[in-house]
């Protein structure tokens, strides 16, 4: 059984550890970018700054007790300018499944946490990043209504 909580400032150390399992799959791909782990495993203090600002919710998913993944977001308002309409949005910073919970549901548990939180503000849009080399979670991503808007490009020299 998966259960979705919000997290509070006991989990950090749990969030942490979850975390170190999607570095190294970034590390692996892009080693001029990411750190690899356990030197990048995300800091506790680090989480626990992000859990004490309003604006940002991390989900926890446990399936039966055992924690299984995470989803960081943050509400982001935009105000109407002269180019563009109003751009409120939950923004997914980070969402990491632990490999042995993978295709079990829990991905798509905290997603739509998010919805739903998204929906108590009255907010209709869900924002998120993906690296390209990460095809798994494009396709998880493009699986459950996200769509590509805009591609982001970038040259080392």
């Amino acid at each position: 059984m998966i259960n979705i909580a919000t997290a509070t400032a006991k989990d950090a150390g749990v969030i942490s550890t979850l975390s170190s399992e999607a570095q190294s799959l970034h590390a692996e791909a892009l080693p001029q970018v990411f750190k690899p782990t356990p030197e990048a495993t995300q800091p506790v203090d680090r989480i626990l700054e992000i859990l004490a600002k309003p604006d940002n919710r991390i989900f926890l998913a446990h399936v039966n007790d055992e924690p299984a993944g995470y989803l960081y977001c943050q509400i982001i308002r935009r105000d109407e300018s002269w180019a563009t309409y109003e751009r409120n949005q939950v923004y997914i910073h980070q969402m990491s499944v632990h490999s042995r919970h993978r295709e079990k549901g829990v991905g798509t548990a905290l997603v739509s946490a998010a919805i739903e939180f998204a929906s108590e503000l009255g907010i209709r849009r869900l924002g998120l990043d993906v690296y390209a080399f990460n095809t798994e979670a494009i396709s998880f991503y493009k699986n459950r209504g996200f769509q590509v808007v805009r591609h982001v490009m970038w040259m080392e020299t």
